[in-house]
């Protein structure tokens, strides 16, 4: 996001469009908030994170495609969308998958990741822009990134039902043992 309006110039589109986007991107991820999060009570937490994570995945893979206002405030729309459902489910997911011992250790390390992703992504992307005079390596190498997010949760996910069935299992076994 930190290029958008950059990358929007580029395309001789004007700076109110790319600053109208990432407004978008806000204002849609505030209201993901809360309807993505209550539909993940319903759907379950890892179909709708790795959802919104292929989604944030599959809109960055498409902006270097976008070349008019209208493509680029449907991408704002979609991605902002996306990342708030995403960032309302992040802690309550992360306690699913890794356990609630140590959640803040785990989070801590999580936030940091995050930080630092953040911290170094803007750069590249502006040196990758610097260097090929375009931001699309940088578009395709995030998109392709959350895609592989996507992928790992619905991974770790699975990976942890394997598990609490597993525990269930010898559970009930040894209950069976002691009557």
């Amino acid at each position: 996001m930190a290029h958008l309006v950059v990358h929007v110039v580029d395309l001789g589109i004007s700076r109110t469009v790319g600053a109208t986007a990432i407004a978008l991107v806000g204002a849609t991820s505030v209201v993901a908030r809360v309807t993505v999060g209550h539909a993940a009570d319903r759907l379950g937490r890892v179909r709708t994170f790795a959802t919104c994570s292929a989604v944030m995945g599959a809109a960055t893979l498409a902006l270097p495609l976008l070349d008019a206002a209208i493509g680029l405030l449907a991408f704002a729309l979609v991605y902002g969308f996306a990342y708030g459902g995403n960032g309302a489910l992040l802690a309550p997911l992360t306690a699913d998958l890794f356990g609630r011992s140590n959640i803040n250790a785990v989070f801590g390390l999580l936030s940091t990741s995050l930080g630092t992703a953040g911290l170094v992504s803007p750069y590249a992307a502006g040196v990758g822009y610097e260097t090929l005079g375009t931001y699309t390596p940088a578009f395709v190498v995030s998109g392709l990134a959350a895609l592989v997010g996507a992928g790992a949760v619905v991974v770790a996910g699975r990976r942890r039902e394997r598990v609490r069935g597993r525990r269930n299992s010898e559970a009930s076994s040894q209950r069976g043992e002691k009557q």
